[in-house]
């Protein structure tokens, strides 16, 4: 495992939407892990990543994933996006308010978000997180 900070932007500032985007992400260096992999792609591809938070729901929040690989993220420890397989770039939206019910949160609560991503394509690694909640705090799962 190697720990990195993922910082999300707001963009454009003022507007309460928070953002990281990169079509090179490559979180990890070609002498991490194990290494260049595969071989002859100059590029330490086949990695994954696991993010864990706690968040405050408020209403009218979303959380946007965009990326070539699989996503699968939890909240409240439910299933809310599954863009899993290996695809070109595609999005996926929690809408907070939408999936409330399925995912047991209410307004006023803090909940759990864990992330996994893992990337697999060998030609490209798209990673962009869109979201307007405005603070995430790092958290251990239980």
């Amino acid at each position: 495992a190697f720990e990195q900070t993922l910082v999300l932007t707001e963009t454009p500032a003022g507007s309460g939407t928070y953002k990281y985007a990169s079509n090179e992400f490559f979180p990890i260096g070609n002498d991490q892990g194990f290494g260049i992999t595969p071989p002859g792609q100059g590029r330490n591809f086949l990695f994954t990543t696991e993010v864990h938070v706690t968040f405050e729901y408020v209403g009218g929040k979303k959380f946007t994933f965009r990326g070539d690989d699989d996503m699968w993220i939890f909240v409240n420890r439910k299933l809310a996006l599954d863009l899993g397989s290996m695809h070109d770039q595609k999005e996926g939206v929690i809408d907070f308010d939408a999936q409330a019910a399925d995912l047991g949160i209410v307004v006023g609560g803090a909940y759990q978000m864990d992330i996994f991503h893992a990337e697999r394509h060998t030609s490209a690694s798209n990673f962009t997180i869109e979201t307007n909640i405005a603070c995430f705090t790092p958290s251990i799962p239980r």
